[in-house]
């Protein structure tokens, strides 16, 4: 890893213990902009041939069974997909959505569904995915195939939102959804033009549900925003597990 990536890596664990440690919307804005510099990292040529010797990603793949629930009728859902669970000070056990998505789907019965660990030990609490939907079967996030080790474009490419919203079914990378959340879900590295609705563009009817979701206690974009960058310190080396319970 040249000096270049090295700076970005320590760059980016400063802004995840700062977000990480307590709920700070000023670090976290910081953290979503420099995830936004690994997008970039991962798409620079010179920057690859160093990084793609290191495959220590894991990402996710759905089950036969999870498909099939999700692909089944018109059932509406959102899926957060994580091949392991993020664990940090800052969450709680609570998962949940807010009043507002309770109100609008009020006439439907949905299930809140994510894996939920708690270390007696340290206090630390880790959670795995994250799916709100009204689809029968068995769709826990947990139940997740994991795929064989990837390296750092591989898995800024994985999957890690599907949702299925007013007939609209849509699949989305790491990469996108930290590039949309910077440009202008929260304003990270672009300022949204204030003429236009801050939910037009893609992922116009997943963006309101994240916003209205809950997990660990913390907002669904604050939750995704932690754990990618977990996994790349982790992927990198710059965190272990002991740390993540501990230090933070």
């Amino acid at each position: 890893m040249n000096e270049k990536v090295k700076l970005q890596l320590g760059r980016l664990k400063r802004r995840y213990v700062g977000a990480s440690s307590r709920i700070d919307w000023i670090e976290f804005v910081d953290l979503i902009h420099c995830l936004r510099m690994w997008c970039e990292i991962a798409n620079d040529e010179t920057a690859y041939q160093d990084l793609k010797k290191i495959k220590k990603f894991k990402t996710t793949k759905l089950t036969k069974r999870v498909s099939r629930a999700i692909s089944r009728g018109n059932k509406r859902f959102l899926l957060i997909k994580m091949a392991r669970p993020l664990t940090c000070r800052v969450l709680s056990g609570r998962v949940g959505f807010s009043d507002y998505l309770r109100s609008l789907w009020a006439e439907e019965k949905f299930s809140v569904i994510s894996g939920v660990s708690f270390d007696k030990h340290n206090g630390s609490v880790s959670i795995r995915g994250y799916f709100l939907g009204n689809v029968e079967g068995d769709v826990s996030p947990v139940r997740l195939s994991v795929n064989p080790l990837k390296d750092i474009r591989q898995f800024m490419s994985s999957s890690i939102l599907s949702y299925y919203i007013n007939e609209e079914r849509c699949n989305f990378s790491v990469e996108f959804l930290i590039r949309r959340m910077s440009n202008a879900v929260i304003d990270a590295s672009h300022f949204q033009d204030l003429r236009k609705h801050p939910e037009t563009g893609e992922l116009s009817d997943g963006v309101p549900i994240l916003l209205a979701s809950t997990i660990g206690g913390i907002d669904a974009m604050y939750f995704v925003g932690l754990y990618v960058a977990q996994e790349i310190l982790r992927a990198f080396d710059a965190v272990d597990d002991n740390e993540l319970s501990f230090a933070f």
